[in-house]
Order: C-alpha cells, then structure tokens, then sequence
C-alpha cells in the first residue's frame, strides 16, 4: 500500500503517499525540523526545544517565529501528509510514525536485521549542530550490528562485514587486525597489506602509531607475501647485489590524495607516467610512493635517476646498477628481468624519451610482472600508458611545507596567518618555488620575502643543497623553453598575454592567428603534453610563474601584436550579446574572460597615440557594459569609459551613444547631476534611434528625482518615434507601469507591466524579465495579491540567480524580507537583508545599498533593535539626500517616525510623518496602502530639513 517514504540515511529523499517527491521548503529548516520529530516519533517534543535546536543563535521569541513560519511551509509541501505531525497543544508537536517507511525507525528497531538499510551516514548535507550527536548514535548501532554479524559469520561473509565496518570506522584497529588475518587466510595478502597501509598514513595525520601486534601481524603477512614459489632461474651474466631506494634528506609533506590514488592505479595498471612542469615535487612522490609500495613486489622496487645520465645509451647500464645487477645490452636486461615481479621508477626522463621508449616496450614484451612508473615532463605516447598529471600543491599542503621549509631555514621563526597565505598564493602551490622562498627566511623576514617576489627569478635560488637543475626557478624554466621548437616558444610567449585562462577560440586568434581551430588545438595539446600549460573544463591557463618567465620572451612588437589580437578578439565576443533567453550564457562567457578584458583594456590606454586602439578600447568597454552592469563592476567601467570618452572626438559615431552609456553608470552611482549631462550630450550628438534610448533612460532619471510629469513626457515621446518608425507598440510600457505605480494607479500599472511581462516570456528575454518581475510584486503587493507578489519574488530571484544578475537578486531578496517584516517574522527577514547585503558588496550598488538600509531599518526596529535601526536609518539618509531621490525621502522620514514613535518621542513622529506627506503631495508620489495604515499622513507644512532638525536627524547629526 503506497505511504509516506522517509530515507534519511545517505542523501535525505522523501517520497509523498502518491509517490511524488516532496516540494522544495522555502529553506532546509522546513526538511530539518521533520528529521527531528521523525527521530522522535510517537513522542511529544516542546516547540521552544526544537527553535532551540534549529535557531540556537537567535532569541526565543525569534526562534519561535521562525518555527512557525517552516512549520507552515512543511506541512504545505506535505499535502495530505502533513497529519502525520500534529500538535497536542499550543506548544507541542508529535510526529506519528504509524504507517511510515523510514529507513531510520526501521533502523533503530532492528539494527541487525536491518544493517542494508545503512546507505550513509545520517542526513548526510546537513551540518546543523544537533545532527552530530544523533550521527554518532547511529554510527555506534551500526558497528555493534556489524561485529555481531561478522562474529558469526564464515571467514568470506565475516571479511565482507568487517570492510563495510571499516568504511564507517576508518580508526577502528581491532577491526584492521581480524581483516588482516581474515585477508591471510583467504590468501588477500596485498589487501590486507594496502588496508595496514591505509589506517597506518589515517594515524600519522594525528601523530598516533598502530599498536605492536598490528606492526607484528604485517610484518608477518609482507614476509610471507615476499616468499616466492620457487627459486628463481638467473641468467649466467647476473652478478647479485642488494639495491636501495634513495634516501630523502627531508620529510614528505602533503599529496595524501594522489598517493592514494596512483598507489591503486600502480596495483592495476604496469605503466604511469607523472607528468609535471619542473619543480613541481614528481621525484619525491616518485620516491614515496617506491616506499609504500615495496612491500608489494616480491622482487623489491627500483629507483633509476635519469637526470644524470651523460648520453642515452647508458640507460640499460643504470638500470641494471640500481637492481644490483650487471647487463652489458638491452637482452641481458631482458633476461633478468623476464620472472621478475617488481616496480621500476625512471626519474626525470623527459631527456631520454626515445630511448625509454624503446627500453620499456622490449621490457614490457616480455617482463609483463615489471610495473613501471616514469616521472617526466612531457608523456612516453606508449600503448597503456596511464598520464597522471601533477598539478600545484593544495593550499593547505603549500602552507605545510612552506612551514617545515621555514623551519630549517629560520628555527623558531613566526609566520602571520596572513602573511602565509599570501606567499602561499603568490607562489601557486609549486614546491621548488615554496621550498626556495622558504630558504631566504634565513635573512629576510616574511614580510620583507612577500614583498619581493615580484621579482621571484632573482629571488629564488637555492644553493648546494638543491640539484644544479633545481638550483634556481629560472633555471628550471629554462630547461623546458630550450626543449621547445622555435614556433612552440613563440606560441607560448603569446599565450602569456592571457590572465585567468582562455578557450581555445581564444587561442585561435591571439596566439596562432594562421591557424584554424584543430591546427591550435594541436600546438595546444603540445605545449599540455609539454606540462607547460594546464587544461582545465574546458580552458587552458599558465601558472603566474611560467606566464611571467614566457612574457619575459616577447619582443615589443610581438607583445603589441599579441594584445592587439586580444583587443580584437575580445570585441568579437562581446558583440555577440543577445536579449533572449541566451544572454546568460554571454555574461557567463564575458565573465570568464574578465581577468583579459583588464588586459586589453590596459594596453588600449597606454597606447593613446594609436587613435584606433583607443577606439578598439572604447568599443570593448561599451560592449561589456551589461556585465559589469549586471554582474558587479559599474564604477570600474565608468571610470574606463570616462578615460577613453576624453579622448573622443564629438565627430566620432559613437560620440553620443558612449554619453549614454556613462550617463547610465553615473545614475547607479547615484551622480545625478553627472547622469543629466551626459544624457543632454547623447541627446544631442545621437541619432533619432540614439535618441529613443536616451529619453528612456532620462526619464527614469527624471521618475528617481520625483518628476514625474516630465519622466512620463520623455517616456511618451519616446515611444511615439518609436511606433512612428514601425517599432513595437508595446514600447516603454514598463517604465510607464513604474510610473503609474508610484502614482497610486495601480490597475493601470498591472496591465502595462503585465503584457511587458507576458512579451518577454515569449521572447525569452531573462535579463528584463528579472527585472521587471521586481516592479510586478510591488504593484501586484499594493493590490494586496500576496500570493502573486510572493510568486513573482521567488521567480526573480531564482532568475537573477540563475543570470549571475547580482542587484535583481538583492532587490528579490529584500522583497521577499520585507514579506516577513508585515507578517512579524523580523528573524527570516534579517537573515534575507544580510544575505542580500553579500549581494551587494560583490556588486555596488549606490541606490540599492540606500534602500536595503531602510529596510534593515524596519526590520532592526521591529525586532528592538533601536539603536542599530537609528544607525541605519542615518547611513540610509546620507545616500538619499546625497542623490537627492524624494521617494526615498520620503520613505525614510516615514521610517523615522515609526522608530521616534518606537523610542517613545511621538510628537517628533508626528512631525516627520507630516513633513513626508508634504513632500508626497509635493511631487505626487501615492503612499502604500500597507503603509497607510501605519502612519499618521496629515500635511504640517515642516520642510523635509526642518522636519529633520526636529527630529535630531540633520545631516550635522549624522553619526552622532
């Protein structure tokens, strides 16, 4: 019979009776709050117990707020379900488990019985503070259901019970020493060893060992994994001696995940190649993993350094040297090797590839126990062979040998937090260069190293401690660039113009413009090959280290050239900006290539003798402005479009539209008087199809400053040459709904707004749709049609989030806070502020900013936070008289009435709610009616400056 399914164990998946899963809550509180009264089911659970848990930070009258407020949404997910969670009295609730299937409750009655219902761990994703504890007790049920199981089970059955015990209980060493024993007796030895292997690295992350009959019980089983089956029959020319593995003269840090897994893949797979730039740690994991796997081949491990070698054809002499044997040709090699089952690491034989080569495939033919493992620069292009690419170390394995390096340098020496990440950073995680900079700690100090490595290639060297090729990072560097062809050098030196990574398309234009796509994919995979160039998802990018050594490499006019290029290639792309639905996959693009956009812009401006760049560099910034519009970066784009505008002449086609555009940036910095001028000049220099964009935007202008007679004349006229040219009818109907809206012409504003919205649907037009939705809520909240409002805030948020729209999705977010400021749930609609606050520091916004600060106001102050909520009613102020916007105002003086009303001073909220109506009236603006309601709106003729001074908020009381 179908019911209400729960699996919490793993993932959380909940199925509804009719077998629907269960509808997103407005947050995870709702699905949180459910997994408590499951795991309570049949008992009665205090609401202020469960606010506690869930809300532990927040004050009790909050927490219960928000209590009800998910509750409400769960059980509105739940549907027909939700009479499972009843509440027997006004303060408790009681989850009735009788006809559920939960995966936990059937758990907990028969652990046992029930151990495949164990699929993970208990509400994996969630890290509230409560779950730990039930975690623990679940983990706990399932080791002693597992022990039990394993105790009576046959060796086979018991191994299979004991490794799935294992995986919950990594630490568990009684549980590694019967798998070891069981893995002896059914002949699993190298298992049992790799399972040693891995709980003994488990322990040393927490400076533990393994106890002495665990050390003993391994000893055991490598000494009887090592005894071969019979004498080996050795070849007369072989003359026996005992190889050793070079010792590290230090400690290895860090790779804990690759030696993991190039341990398993060198189990399974008889040739890896470790691909690395120089530099960058392949012989000391070489090295690591020859220790941790010897105890795998019977025969031993073999470390060959090729780096040394004076000419190929000693390869054959070395190898048998460091097997202890003596060979004097590939064959005599051969029949050494032919019955041996060992691992054999060739270091450094990028020099030596040819003959490797052919070295490995005769042994490969016919040693096929040898295993081998190469470390290299550039890969052998052998069948079978397994690439492993090294890349850079983790932040945290940087900072670690960055410390111990430190350490030799400078005993003693102390290393800010701060200070380490940053050379950590700068750096890039390259071993060779932390364990180089690490060296001059002996007579600089951290900082004072931090701030040379501008100059890392004079500062980076070692002494003779280091290898002579590893004496120097330039030297390493060096090395790579002489094995390259001459065209390769020069691809590489042109690739260095690139920061943050490109695409191949981009690489198409600016590093092999006589190519087409597959001839640069060619070079590129190359230069990869080469450990040159990392790709990554789809890109390609160059370690800041090798970018600067190969841009060292560029003659003036190839660097010019090469920008050039970028400028060019960049323009391209932004031209192909759309309005549909496909928009967001543009800004996605121009947002990946922002780190070049900086390039390119650079170099247009520190060129102005070459007008054309100039105008290539004007082009880029226009084209780019929805994305830094949209995406964060307006004042950065106003300041580069005001440079190349100096420069502009007023005959130059694109005199007028460039004053557009930087009267828009000026606007959302909230510069008016800077925004006018500018649109008075594009008035002027554009043409009649320049000038319906600029009425549009002068009107909404004009609509901020409170005139709105003039801002509805610029919108008419505006549409009028529109429908005169055969334009859309449907034109400037959004911004003649905002103008209704504020009006107080509601019905109108909804039939404007609402065939805007319904076109772009059907155009597919995401960006405006976003946009438009925020100006849908407001009119459709005025009308009090909640559930239309809260529908269009949740669309445009997800829509905003979705484009990366950053301002859109704060303005849905303090919609949706000021949604639970009139229900009184002052603790969500904080939380909706500070988050859309995070929005806004990524992208800044002036009048945004100025409008999430009243709100935060309002929501300071319900929840008696007075004299935070006067703090940001004062921030909130600052910007709207700054930018003189009288909506604002308006709002803001209403807002200080209701907090002077608050601190008890009624009179002075008289006053301020008088004067905000004078103003009202003034520049015909209509009040919300949710407002309304909330106020005292009776005209008292008080200035908005005298009404300030009455109230102590004038702008000389600022920050008192």
């Amino acid at each position: 019979m179908p019911c209400l399914t729960l699996r919490f164990f793993g993932p959380p998946e909940i199925r509804l009776t009719d077998g629907t899963a269960l509808p997103p809550t407005r947050t995870r509180k709702g699905l949180w709050l459910l997994a408590l009264l499951v795991l309570r089911a049949g008992k009665t659970v205090e609401r202020v117990w469960l606010s506690g848990q869930l809300w532990p930070d927040t004050p009790t009258e909050s927490g219960l707020a928000n209590l009800r407020r998910s509750l409400t949404d769960l059980r509105k997910a739940l549907g027909s379900d939700a009479a499972c969670i009843s509440s027997p009295t006004a303060t408790t609730l009681v989850f009735d488990g009788q006809g559920v299937d939960c995966d936990v409750l059937t758990f907990d009655a028969d652990p046992v019985g029930q151990l495949a219902l164990y699929q993970g761990v208990l509400l994996e994703g969630c890290d509230e503070e409560w779950v730990f504890a039930e975690r623990r007790q679940r983990e706990a049920r399932y080791i002693e259901a597992r022990l039990a199981r394993a105790h009576t089970a046959p060796p086979g059955v018991a191994y299979t019970h004991l490794k799935a015990l294992l995986a919950a209980d990594p630490l568990h060493e009684a549980v590694v020493r019967r798998l070891m024993e069981l893995g002896g007796q059914l002949g699993r030895q190298s298992e049992a060893l790799g399972i040693f292997r891995d709980f003994r690295e488990r322990l040393s992350t927490q400076r533990l060992v393994p106890a002495p009959q665990t050390l003993a019980l391994y000893a055991s089983l490598q000494q009887t994994l090592r005894q071969p089956a019979s004498a080996p029959v050795r070849p007369k020319s072989v003359e026996r001696v005992h190889p050793r593995l070079p010792q590290p003269a230090t400690v290895f840090v860090g790779r804990r995940t690759e030696c993991g897994q190039l341990q398993n893949i060198l189990l399974c797979e008889p040739l890896v190649t470790l691909l690395g730039m120089g530099g960058m740690g392949k012989t000391r994991l070489a090295l690591r993993l020859a220790e941790e796997l010897s105890g795998e081949f019977p025969d031993g491990v073999a470390f060959v350094e090729l780096a040394p070698l004076p000419a190929a054809d000693t390869l054959v002499a070395s190898i048998a040297r460091s097997l202890g044997q003596r060979c004097e040709s590939l064959e005599d090699l051969v029949a050494a090797l032919m019955s041996k089952k060992l691992l054999l690491v060739l270091d450094n034989a990028e020099h030596v590839l040819a003959t490797c080569r052919a070295l490995i495939l005769a042994l490969r033919q016919h040693c096929p126990q040898v295993v081998f493992l190469v470390t290299s620069r550039e890969p052998l292009e052998l069948p079978g062979e397994v690439h492993w690419r090294l890349g850079p170390l983790s932040e945290r394995d940087a900072q670690s040998l960055f410390i111990e390096c430190a350490g030799r340098a400078h005993p003693g020496v102390a290393l800010e937090p701060e200070i380490l990440v940053s050379l950590c950073q700068t750096l890039e995680g390259i071993p060779l260069a932390l364990e180089l900079a690490a060296g001059r700690l002996g007579v600089l100090t951290p900082g004072q190293l931090a701030e040379r490595l501008t100059e890392r290639f004079r500062l980076l060297a070692g002494r003779q401690a280091h290898p002579e090729r590893h004496r120097t990072l330039r030297a390493v560097l060096e090395s790579s660039w002489e094995q390259l062809p001459p065209e390769d050098q020069l691809a590489l030196a042109q690739l260095s113009v690139f920061r943050g990574g490109w695409p191949l398309e981009g690489a198409v234009h600016v590093a092999f413009p006589g190519d087409d796509e597959f001839g640069a994919l060619d070079r590129l995979t190359r230069l990869v090959s080469r450990s040159l160039i990392l790709a990554e998802n789809g890109r390609f990018r160059l370690l800041e280290t090798v970018r600067l050594f190969a841009q060292a490499r560029l003659t003036r006019s190839e660097s010019e050239a090469a920008h050039t290029r970028l400028l060019q290639w960049l323009n391209t792309l932004a031209g192909r900006n759309t309005e549909d639905s496909q928009g967001h996959l543009w800004l996605s693009q121009m947002e990946a290539e922002r780190a070049n956009l900086r390039v390119a812009v650079d170099f247009a401006r520190e060129h102005p003798e070459h007008r054309e760049l100039s105008f290539n560099g004007l082009a880029l910034v226009m084209a780019t402005d929805p994305l830094y519009r949209l995406h964060g970066g307006i004042a950065e784009s106003q300041r580069e479009l005001l440079y190349f505008l100096e420069h502009l002449p007023d005959t130059h086609p694109e005199f007028g539209r460039a004053h557009w555009i930087a009267g828009r940036l000026a606007f959302l910095q909230a510069d008016f008087v800077a925004s006018r001028a500018h649109y008075d000049q594009a008035e002027k220099y554009s043409s009649e199809w320049g000038r319906i964009h600029v009425l549009i935007s002068r009107g909404i202008l004009r609509r901020e400053q409170g005139e709105l007679a003039q801002a509805k004349a610029d919108f008419m006229e505006s549409k009028h040459i529109w429908q005169a040219r055969g334009g859309d009818p449907a034109w400037a109907n959004d911004v003649l709904a905002s103008v209704a809206w504020l009006m107080g012409e509601y019905e109108q504003a909804r039939q404007l707004m609402g065939g805007v919205i319904a076109q772009n649907r059907q155009e597919n037009s995401h960006i405006a749709l976003a946009s438009n939705l925020l100006w849908w809520a407001k009119i459709v909240r005025d009308q009090g049609r909640f559930e239309e409002e809260a529908a269009a805030l949740y669309e445009a948020l997800s829509l905003s989030q979705e484009l990366g729209y950053m301002q859109s999705a704060a303005g849905a977010l303090c919609g949706q806070a000021e949604q639970y400021l009139r229900a009184g749930d002052t603790g969500v609609a904080l939380g909706l502020l500070t988050e859309a606050h995070k929005l806004l520091n990524k992208a800044p916004n002036v009048l945004q900013n100025a409008r999430l600060q009243l709100a935060l106001v309002m929501a300071l102050r319900q929840s008696g936070q007075l004299p935070e909520a006067e703090k940001n009613l004062r921030e909130a102020l600052s910007c709207f008289l700054k930018a003189g916007i009288p909506d604002g105002l308006i709002h803001v003086l209403i807002e200080a009435g209701l907090l002077r009303q608050a601190q008890s001073a009624p009179a002075q909220a008289t006053l301020l709610w008088g004067a905000a109506e004078t103003l009202r009236q003034c520049h015909g603006f209509a009040l919300p009616p949710f407002l309304q309601s909330q106020v005292l709106a009776v005209p008292n003729g008080l200035s908005f400056t005298e009404a300030l001074a009455q109230a102590e908020l004038t702008p000389g009381t600022m920050g008192r």
